[in-house]
């Protein structure tokens, strides 16, 4: 299985997490981030996760170059 179909799989099996602002674990709730993280973790990425950010407002050149640092620039993802 390509690294690409783990993340999406391990982000579709976390659907019904609460929301949590700041949350990193779908059992207590997650925001968009966080479920980025825990899929990138859940298919060996071990980077750092972003924490200074706001509701609203994000930095979109920002987290793209975090998942493409995680090796998701060519998954069409």
């Amino acid at each position: 299985m390509k690294r690409c179909e783990k993340v999406v799989r391990a982000a579709r099996a976390a659907v019904g997490a609460p929301f949590l602002l700041h949350g990193r674990d779908a059992g207590t709730g997650l925001d968009c981030v966080g479920l980025v993280a825990c899929a990138l973790r859940s298919a060996g990425h071990e980077g750092a996760v972003p924490e200074d950010y706001a509701l609203r407002g994000g930095d979109v050149a920002r987290f793209s170059g975090w998942l493409r640092s995680a090796g998701c620039g060519g998954c069409g993802y």
